[in-house]
């Protein structure tokens, strides 16, 4: 389906959709936007159209701040082409990260700053454009060579800093060593009633996933974080097993013990973790969830959001090669 709105202050992309007999936003191939797109709006694409929208024309659009949001289009898998409005002034960081499929991208010459890694591993750019002369070529050249490759170094400064919204900051190291070495895709995600976190084997990717609660406080959030990553071990050392079952309590206490051990988590929270790990049930208990509960509320406040941190890892291995 070919498709073409206008977005007003009342009305923003997911409303303009319906008023155009959309009724499901999966079905949209081609969209092409006028009026002003807001945060929202980028939210509605990325979590509604990222697989099947294919083509996105935003040349008579106007955005909010002039700046296309960091992020706002990381893993869009489906993109094929993209026209960015006349007045735009910048593209956020990683803002079309890991767009694989992206092979046409016009930029106008009104572009001042595009943010670092604003076209990490996308496909073969063929077109775009900046000050009337030609930026990107294909997946090689993207923007500057040696401002997207970066060193090893840098990128883990960058991702010290995104996990550092989520973990309590003494233990980024170990958290750090863990998602590179086992190249987990961690995604945060809307409270659910169910559940805290989740994990995913990788079936056919090459990466794990796990998928943590945004409400979480940062030591609700280690302690759910490793809840998840026990399942991760066993999977990875005893293939499919009960999700519950001696393994997972065994690894569970085991990956515990070291952050215990390490100091990592405050004094009232070590005594109330080492109390539950006689039983290790899968869920906490009271004692602990009251004790956790006193650290306050979670920081973070933008919804859901990803990233897979084994392409850093690979981006590594490249480097040292």
């Amino acid at each position: 389906m070919n498709i073409t709105v206008i977005l007003t202050s009342e009305f923003g992309l997911k409303e303009a959709m319906i008023g155009a007999g959309v009724k499901r936003p999966t079905s949209v191939k081609k969209l092409a936007i006028s009026g002003t797109l807001v945060i929202a709006d980028f939210q509605f694409i990325h979590t509604k159209m990222r697989r099947t929208l294919q083509s996105l024309n935003m040349k008579s659009a106007l955005l909010e701040d002039n700046t296309i949001p960091d992020w706002a289009f990381n893993h869009c898998s489906g993109l094929i082409s993209v026209i960015i409005p006349d007045s735009t002034i910048k593209i956020g960081k990683c803002a079309f990260w890991e767009c694989t499929n992206l092979s046409s991208v016009i930029i106008p010459n009104t572009i001042k700053e595009i943010g670092n890694d604003a076209f990490y591993n996308c496909g073969d750019i063929a077109i775009a454009t900046i000050s009337g002369r030609t930026l990107l070529k294909n997946k090689d050249s993207l923007v500057e060579k040696s401002k997207i490759q970066a060193t090893a170094s840098i990128k883990r400064d960058y991702l010290r800093s995104w996990l550092a919204q989520f973990f309590p900051e003494d233990t980024l190291d170990e958290i750090m060593d863990m998602v590179l070495k086992y190249r987990i895709h961690l995604k945060i995600t809307n409270p659910r009633r169910s559940v805290l976190g989740t994990y995913r084997s990788p079936c056919n990717r090459n990466y794990h996933i796990i998928t943590m609660n945004s409400d979480l406080n940062k030591y609700q959030f280690l302690k759910t974080f490793l809840h998840e990553f026990a399942h991760l071990l066993v999977n990875v050392n005893h293939g499919l097993r009960l999700p519950h079952g001696i393994e997972w309590k065994n690894t569970f206490r085991q990956v515990l013990h070291y952050f215990i051990k390490r100091k990592l988590f405050p004094s009232d929270i070590r005594s109330a973790i080492q109390g539950d790990m006689v039983k290790m049930y899968a869920k906490s208990s009271m004692g602990l969830y009251s004790v956790l509960k006193k650290y306050g509320m979670s920081e973070y406040q933008r919804g859901k959001i990803d990233f897979c941190c084994c392409h850093l890892q690979t981006h590594e291995e490249e480097l040292s090669k």
